[in-house]
């Protein structure tokens, strides 16, 4: 069995989401990215990792209707789901999904992953577990 992922990047932009798997690579967190909210939907129920980090506007499903879709299977694997946004996503707060707006620094990001990815045990117990996002497909 291959080791679980820890970080799902789901982002249409080609240079964020390299940047962003790069720096989390480095950090030696095991990461996957998708470029539309489709492939990202289904890598969240395929690889079920710790965390997704998933952009709002994306091609083929936005990212509030992946973390609606994949609710289930994120609570059931305990993956935490954040959502990034250069715009305010309304109501987002109030459902409990974790926000980072764009543009953020790496320092926040990183913050934010290790609060996500560390397991249950040493986690927060006010820490809610947020529900994953969806990679993309090839295109």
């Amino acid at each position: 069995m291959l080791p679980r992922i820890d970080v799902l990047v789901i982002e249409d932009s080609n240079d964020l989401r390299s940047v962003l798997l790069q720096v989390l690579a480095e950090e030696g967190y095991r990461v996957a990215g998708a470029d539309n909210g489709l492939d990202g939907l289904r890598l969240v129920a395929e690889l079920e990792p710790r965390m997704v980090l998933c952009d709002v506007m994306l091609p083929g499903m936005d990212g509030v209707t992946i973390w609606r879709e994949s609710r289930e299977v994120c609570a059931r694997a305990g993956t935490a789901f954040v959502l990034t946004s250069a715009v305010s996503i309304p109501g987002a707060r109030a459902a409990g999904v974790p926000f980072l707006p764009k543009p953020f620094e790496l320092d926040d990001l990183l913050a934010m992953v290790e609060r996500n990815t560390r397991p249950a045990a040493t986690a927060p117990a006010t820490q809610p577990l947020a529900v994953p996002a969806v990679v993309s497909a090839p295109k």
